[in-house]
């Protein structure tokens, strides 16, 4: 028992002292990497102005207080630099308002936050800063705006940044791609995979880092939201765009008259670009579980995670996993070849004297297990 307490306090103390040992880190990049202004000083006009930025946001009754609100925090990024060291955490961890995706390599901070001055097409606006020769520097737009051609005359919607991957080339050069989402509507999405590199102190697109079999070198979802959210039960967010960095592979989604199937098309990095190499199931998933036509549901049914996939038979298949939300584990049990009642607006597997009756709606599922008619379990 008292090995056990002190690799306990041990672990206490570790977890403390990184803790101090990140403050100090940060203390003392704002103090060699900004102007002498007093750090703490800095620190403290920053946590104030969070809160400032917040409230002019926040007041929906005057347009113009929003949109200087945000104009403001976008000058405060582009002018002070030493804001690349800080992590606003009242505006990120409290509201979510503000979304701060930073590279790998700690080299690159893409900003992104909801301006409030948009409908169900939101608004958002987005400040890149970035590492280069040394010196911090500034971007004004998004990563969609970095290329100058690519610019239009109209109104910047801006873009959420949700991610910033880092690779090397075999050349040596650092790439970078990033996952970001535009909200179209209430009901549609468009979620892309963007790839570029700093050179000359200037970030520069790479327009042909995705080898696609049709030629084309742009990758972008345009996706039904409702319809990936009922499906997964609101945990499907995570995995629209993914990154298996174990293979250096891109996972890229597969979507069925704009609805997404939780299929894949792979692209694997070659120390160049990324090139096409097949279609499958989530790397997150079991392996006995990657080849299915879709999913159907995703629920959390009581302890029970629980998945119907459309098999390509035509028929539906059973997983589900206990006390867990690991898709990767072996699941408890899996059952194929089932079948859909569209009158009872039921799927129904048979395991031996078992039948496993699940219904599902846009709140989750329910589960109702019986063996010889007897009901043994009911979960929802």
């Amino acid at each position: 028992m008292k090995d056990e307490v002190d690799i306990f306090a041990s672990d206490k103390i570790k977890d403390f002292m990184k803790t101090r040992l990140y403050v100090c880190v940060c203390m003392l990049l704002l103090m060699f990497s900004c102007d002498n202004l007093n750090v703490n000083q800095r620190l403290e006009e920053y946590a104030k102005y969070e809160k400032t930025f917040l409230e002019g946001l926040e007041n929906y009754e005057d347009y113009d207080i929003r949109k200087k609100s945000s104009d403001d925090f976008s000058k405060l990024l582009m002018e002070d630099t030493c804001t690349f060291y800080y992590d606003f955490p009242y505006l990120t961890d409290s509201t979510g308002i503000v979304n701060i995706a930073t590279s790998d390599d700690g080299n690159i901070r893409i900003y992104s936050w909801d301006t409030q001055l948009g409908g169900t097409m939101i608004r958002w606006d987005n400040v890149i800063q970035y590492r280069s020769n040394g010196r911090l520097k500034s971007f004004k737009g998004n990563i969609w705006s970095i290329d100058e051609s690519d610019k239009k005359n109209e109104i910047d919607f801006g873009c959420w940044t949700k991610a910033i991957y880092s690779l090397k080339r075999n050349d040596g050069q650092t790439i970078y791609v990033t996952e970001s989402y535009f909200r179209e509507s209430g009901s549609y999405g468009y979620s892309t995979l963007d790839a570029f590199y700093v050179s000359e102190g200037k970030l520069k697109i790479i327009k042909d880092a995705f080898v696609m079999p049709n030629n084309n070198y742009h990758i972008g979802t345009e996706y039904i939201i409702p319809s990936w959210y009922f499906s997964t039960d609101g945990k499907g967010w995570d995995w629209i765009y993914s990154l298996d960095r174990d293979t250096q592979t891109f996972y890229v989604p597969v979507v069925d008259n704009l609805e997404l199937i939780d299929q894949y098309d792979l692209y694997k990095f070659n120390g160049t670009k990324f090139v096409y190499i097949g279609r499958d199931g989530g790397y997150w998933l079991h392996p006995s579980l990657r080849k299915f036509e879709r999913l159907e549901k995703l629920a959390q049914v009581g302890k029970f995670l629980i998945r119907i996939d459309r098999i390509s038979s035509g028929k539906f298949r059973y997983s589900s996993w206990s006390d867990t939300e690991d898709m990767k584990r072996n699941p408890d049990i899996i059952i194929e070849n089932g079948i859909y009642d569209e009158e009872k607006e039921e799927y129904r597997f048979i395991n031996g004297n078992y039948t496993y009756y699940i219904k599902t709606n846009i709140e989750g599922a329910e589960l109702v297990v019986r063996h010889n008619n007897e009901i043994l379990l009911t979960a929802e």
